[in-house]
């Protein structure tokens, strides 16, 4: 085996590289990580991205439950009430139906009382929610867009609601 001699000026031009490649990743790496952290430190003082919601006041609430029957329709019922002011259809209402489902299950991994109504509230501000008051959760129903909140409108404004 024969290796190639190096000259002395081959070798610093080698290691003259090797600085400048070096010196290169370490600009990279500070500025990949001081300008996001300058960013994120601009927005927030400036309050760039925040979303506010004002507070509201609920302007009808109606305790209800839900009941899975089986024959595929999902009854709801007001809150002690024992015949169902709407049942939907198996293959209708997909929204409420998951909606209600997620609720459900959210009780049972908390261990919290299947026997509590959930409860339906239309704010002053036009915005729907619905509460478990079983697990204190809520969810703003406008956020799944205008078609699945409607579909929690409807059963709002059936007959009974108070």
């Amino acid at each position: 085996m024969s290796t190639v001699p190096t000259s002395p000026t081959l070798k610093a031009a080698r290691k003259r590289r090797a600085e400048i490649l070096t010196w290169r990743a370490v600009a990279t790496l500070i500025v990949l990580t001081v300008v996001p952290l300058v960013l994120v430190m601009w927005a927030r003082a400036t309050d760039y991205g925040v979303m506010q919601v004002t507070a509201s006041v609920p302007v009808q609430v109606r305790a209800i439950r839900f009941e899975d029957r089986d024959d595929g329709t999902l009854a709801i019922f007001d809150a002690g009430a024992s015949r169902p002011f709407e049942v939907i259809a198996k293959d209708q209402s997909g929204f409420v139906r998951g909606t209600m489902r997620a609720l459900k299950h959210g009780r049972r991994v908390n261990k919290a009382d299947q026997t509590v109504p959930f409860e339906l509230v239309r704010w002053a501000d036009g915005r729907f929610s619905l509460r478990d008051a079983a697990d204190g959760r809520e969810i703003a129903l406008e956020a799944f867009g205008p078609t699945n909140a409607a579909e929690f409108r409807r059963i709002l404004s059936l007959a009974g609601a108070s």
